[in-house]
């Protein structure tokens, strides 16, 4: 093992990327975060200040995605990061790529319980759950969103 090496979590992850294709593979989440205590989660990777995003296809080839270019990233929500989402709303979220997605747009604490009140905050990531999968999407990628109910 290399002394350099820094320990990672691995986690099953697809991202969807506007030019309308989806990656299936394996993201690595620290130890530790930088921002809050505990391991790092999806959330902070996504939301972290470098251009690339670093992966694993379902092959084993390394790759780096442009992280503008990610349009929704879904994983297990054990994972995903997603703490202080207390109320959800039925939704139907169109983006980039021309990636629909539909589920319970979760909503954090003390921004409302309406769709509008989730998409017009100041979060840049939106989380979308349905059963067990949580998928991060990026508001700058949303098109059309609605209520599903």
């Amino acid at each position: 093992m290399n002394d350099y090496r820094v320990a990672k979590f691995e986690t099953p992850a697809s991202l969807y990327l506007t030019n309308s294709t989806v990656v299936r593979g394996t993201l690595f989440l620290a130890e530790f975060s930088a921002t809050h205590s505990g391991h790092e989660t999806v959330l902070d990777l996504i939301r972290s200040s470098s251009p690339m995003l670093p992966m694993h296809d379902q092959a084993g080839r390394f790759f780096l995605v442009g992280r503008h270019h990610i349009v929704g990233t879904e994983v297990s929500a054990t994972s995903a990061g997603a703490k202080n989402l207390v109320s959800s709303v039925p939704a139907r979220i169109e983006t980039t790529g021309g990636h629909i997605f539909q589920g319970q747009l979760r909503i954090p604490a003390g921004m409302g319980d309406r769709i509008s009140d989730a998409l017009n905050g100041d979060f840049a990531w939106h989380a979308l759950q349905t059963g067990s999968v949580l998928t991060w999407l990026s508001r700058q990628h949303i098109i059309k969103a609605h209520t599903d109910a």
